[in-house]
């Protein structure tokens, strides 16, 4: 349950940095340019993710959930 993560800041922040280890080691930075996050828990840790690596977040819905354009 990553919702019970985010109530204490020291295993959210372990999650992130264990998750970036492993990004990093399985995939390798650099090798992505964008992160995608599906809804809902998706954008909790997506954009943390995103600001680390320095790429875009793009949040991806279902029809009709998100505002502005979007792409099919």
């Amino acid at each position: 349950d990553l919702f019970s993560l985010t109530s204490n800041s020291q295993f959210f922040s372990e999650l992130n940095n264990n998750t970036t280890v492993i990004i990093d080691q399985e995939i390798g930075a650099g090798s992505f340019d964008v992160i995608i996050g599906l809804e809902s828990r998706g954008f909790i840790q997506g954009p943390i993710l995103a600001q680390h690596y320095g790429v875009p977040f793009v949040p991806i819905r279902k029809k009709g959930k998100l505002p502005g354009e979007c792409w099919q």
